[in-house]
């Protein structure tokens, strides 16, 4: 994505950059326009909490303040967190650390622990990124400003961090900005009645400085984008996130599509906002609308009930680096891969299916699935086991059909770092 400097004033920046750290006026606003060699930060014994009832919360040799909760000293080490403690950057900290290029954690676990890895770009709304394994160097939080750990256990046990260490450069313009696809170099390629322009002024109001994409319809007919994400991911790397993004447009109430892509090649269904609930459109102001697409409505790597459904083989290594929409003239802005809670959507094409067979419940979430548990409000269907040896992936949303008659369906997921629980509920047809 480059350096976009010479789209915002040096007036307007208000930071500095100073050993590798942004340092700002405003603590939302940290642009820079000065780049430090690459810097290092390490957190253990000698920079220990002094916590508190299990709270705390040190500023590092950067200037860069660390909160902790449900912690308890570990003499051994940095800190000890009990089962939903975490500790992280905070979110009131005056900045946070840009061009996260590698961390890894030293600790200690036992089975049942899950040491998560956290991210956000303003330290109050959080992304879940992966399960850590001790001493296992990670990339996947680079740009991010904000990091947390936290420790979900199975079994109600602590585990001890024994270091942290993290590298990082100052380089960036802002904690929206880092992370955010949408710049025109990312344009894969239009409809030939769209042209696109650099837009630095009309903004999301989401976003913090920076800029987005212009494009201006001509003429009729219908229009698509294909838009790179920055980068290449895996399906398994983001089969749990969203791909979202914030649209200007004075048309949205017609079916906006979404399709996941690698180059100008389609490798995932469709999802419609005028068919299917998994895709979220809200409302920001002045005709800015915040996008969001779980990528479980696009592909699924846990479908498969007999011969059906099945997912194509090795599909969690197929690579995505760009999505396909249609729209017309608009401005897109913030285009990311998050993967913060979203309100549960489906995704099936129809309604019904017949007795005596099997019906594939399409819902999507975003998180890690731990269980779906789905009721009924009439007995004529059942949900299918997972123990069921027609079940080929464990996926728990498959409907067998028993009588004929209309139900209302209710399905329950347990999902995310921190077991959240999302209900949504369908009325189907037994034929």
């Amino acid at each position: 994505m480059g350096n976009k400097l010479g789209y915002i004033s040096i007036a307007a920046l208000g930071a500095l950059c100073f050993s590798g750290v942004i340092l700002s006026t405003n603590n939302k606003t940290d642009l820079t326009h000065i780049r430090a060699e690459g810097n290092n930060i390490v957190l253990n014994r000698n920079n220990a909490p002094t916590l508190s009832n299990g709270s705390g919360s040190i500023v590092d040799n950067k200037g860069v303040t660390w909160e902790y909760y449900n912690a308890t000293d570990y003499s051994s080490g940095h800190v000890t967190l009990n089962h939903q403690g975490y500790f992280g950057i905070a979110n009131n900290s005056a900045w946070g650390y840009t061009g996260i290029n590698e961390l890894s954690v030293n600790f200690n676990s036992t089975d049942g622990d899950e040491l998560w890895l956290l991210k956000s770009t303003d330290g109050i709304n959080w992304n879940e990124d992966k399960i850590l394994t001790s001493n296992t160097p990670v990339e996947s939080a680079n740009n991010w400003r904000y990091i947390r750990f936290y420790n979900y256990s199975n079994n109600s046990t602590s585990v001890d961090i024994n270091s942290v260490s993290l590298s990082f450069s100052c380089s960036g313009l802002s904690a929206t900005e880092d992370i955010d696809a949408a710049h025109i170099e990312n344009v894969v390629g239009t409809s030939t009645n769209i042209t696109y322009t650099r837009e630095t002024v009309e903004i999301s109001p989401n976003s913090i400085g920076g800029e987005a994409m212009r494009f201006t319809k001509s003429g009729s007919g219908s229009t698509t984008l294909t838009l790179g994400l920055g980068k290449t991911y895996t399906i398994g790397e983001i089969q749990n996130s969203k791909i979202e993004f914030d649209m200007k447009t004075s048309n949205i109430n017609y079916g906006k599509t979404l399709t996941l892509m690698h180059d100008t090649s389609s490798i995932s269904s469709t999802v419609d906002s005028s068919k299917h609930s998994a895709y979220k459109c809200t409302n920001i102001t002045d005709d800015w609308y915040h996008i969001e697409v779980p990528v479980t409505s696009l592909i699924s790597t846990i479908s498969g009930y007999g011969s059906q459904d099945i997912p194509a083989k090795n599909i969690e290594k197929k690579e995505v680096n760009a999505i396909k929409i249609n729209a017309g003239t608009c401005v897109i802005d913030n285009l990311k891969i998050g993967s913060t809670s979203t309100p549960l959507g489906i995704y099936n094409n129809g309604t019904s299916f017949s007795s005596g067979s099997v019906y594939w419940f399409k819902v999507a979430w975003v998180g890690k699935l731990h269980s779906c548990t789905m009721t009924f409000d009439n007995p004529i269907a059942e949900q299918v086991s997972t123990n069921d040896p027609n079940i080929k992936n464990g996926s728990p949303f498959y409907i067998r059909g028993l009588s004929s008659g209309t139900i209302n369906v209710t399905a329950q997921l347990i999902m995310g770092y921190d077991r959240h629980v999302l209900t949504i509920q369908k009325t189907l047809t037994v034929n």
